[in-house]
């Protein structure tokens, strides 16, 4: 069944406004959702729905089981339910039995006597648990590897048994899936000495423990990080090609948790390719950063300096991508990229030096307005001589000409040709 709506809110039957925070709406039996200019005013769960929408936003949490396209500046809004969801959370079993030892009984030991202790390491949560290890209470580590959702890891220990020795086990493993968390889980052995006053060791079969992780908040469905690349802007813009320029990138974490361990990447493109890059194409970012750190309501700049205007006419376009590899766990990407346009032309450009200062001569266009700028240190641009018409225009030349006196100051001098 698929669930079609345009336009409007949503609103109560008396007319009064919902609140989101208040609202959950289940499409229990939905295969499909298409939103066209509507405000969903509360968190969504459709289990086995895909998604499709333009214009608008929901206001709430919003759980697919399929996949979600949006366009138009359609939003995801963090405003979560006054309820909370308990998801699959990265979990550890343990359990350690001794020798031959029935379930249940008790297998004694002398001191000094080596026992055989066999313990299992389990993963029952749906997450794969990563470099797991096993470690004693004497510190010595096996490492187990990899363990996946459902499976066990077995591992023979051998213990010398000591009166009123206590042995514990302790096995950790990562699970990576969005966050990172770490889970952890212990056996101890049961130790104590005959009636008779013999050192005997016991030690207690099936002994068992489980952990969970040690930072579930890291998986609180209403926390997120949420990126949003806030501004760009160049530090002086590009205007031929071949021209080396920097732009810098603003980017800002409107979630409720820091963000960690995304990169953020530039993309110099046509015009026609669009203002967004999809995933097919995220291998080719001229340039990558790590972001770094990033607190919650926090922003940080980026500047990618000593870029180089393509070889082409015509309008071009860079786009910075916030979380390029999508590793973070967001409310939305609808606004993890943004963009920047600039015109170039192919300019053939010819120096010259004399007694009166520096001499340009460039080839010229119809309807240009051309303007010579100067800098001490290739970053700072101040304009020298403005407004000057292309003499295609007024003299029917094919180049312009200009001399710049040594007076001004500047050891660098540049071109920008505007388009009227």
């Amino acid at each position: 069944a698929s669930v079609d709506i345009e336009n409007g809110r949503m609103v109560l039957a008396s007319g009064l406004p919902l609140h989101p925070a208040d609202t959950l709406v289940n499409y229990i039996d939905a295969t499909l959702l298409t939103f066209s200019g509507f405000d969903h005013e509360g968190s969504v769960i459709a289990p086995f729905a895909s998604g499709s929408f333009s214009g608008g936003a929901i206001e709430g949490i919003a759980i697919f089981g399929g996949d979600v396209v949006t366009r138009n500046g359609f939003e995801f809004h963090n405003f979560g339910p006054n309820v909370f969801f308990c998801p699959d959370m990265p979990a550890i079993t343990i359990t350690a039995t001794a020798a031959s030892a029935a379930d249940g009984e008790v297998l004694s030991a002398e001191p000094g006597t080596e026992v055989a202790v066999t313990v299992v390491v389990g993963n029952p949560s749906a997450f794969w648990l990563r470099s797991a290890t096993l470690t004693d209470s004497t510190g010595a580590t096996v490492v187990l590897g990899d363990i996946a959702p459902g499976c066990a890891v077995t591992n023979v220990q051998t213990i010398t048994s000591a009166a009123e020795a206590l042995v514990t086990y302790t096995a950790t493993a990562t699970a990576k899936a969005y966050e990172t968390s770490t889970a952890t889980a212990a056996f101890a052995s049961r130790t104590s000495v005959s009636a008779t006053d013999i050192a005997v060791v016991n030690f207690a079969p099936g002994a068992s423990g489980t952990g969970i992780a040690e930072n579930p908040a890291a998986y609180n469905p209403t926390e997120r990080v949420d990126y949003e690349v806030e501004e760009m802007w160049f530090s002086c813009i590009p205007t031929f090609a071949g021209e080396e320029f920097t732009v810098n990138v603003r980017v800002k974490n409107n979630g409720e948790i820091d963000g960690n361990g995304a990169f953020l990447g530039l993309y110099l493109v046509n015009v026609d390719h669009g203002a967004t890059i999809d995933a097919n194409e995220v291998d080719t970012a001229i340039r990558s950063v790590e972001m770094g750190g990033i607190p919650a309501g926090g922003s940080r700049v980026y500047s990618f300096g000593r870029l180089t205007a393509p070889d082409t006419n015509g309008v071009c376009r860079v786009i910075a991508y916030a979380d390029m590899n999508n590793v973070q766990r967001e409310w939305s990407k609808g606004d993890n990229q943004n963009n920047l346009t600039y015109e170039l032309s192919q300019v053939s450009i010819d120096i010259a030096f004399s007694d009166e200062g520096v001499t340009i001569k460039w080839r010229n266009g119809w309807g240009q307005i051309y303007t010579i700028l100067g800098s001490d240190d290739l970053e700072n641009w101040e304009p020298v001589i403005t407004d000057i018409p292309s003499w295609r225009d007024t003299q029917g030349l094919v180049e312009n000409v200009q001399t710049v006196g040594f007076d001004t100051g500047y050891k660098f001098f540049k071109l920008r040709i505007d388009q009227r």
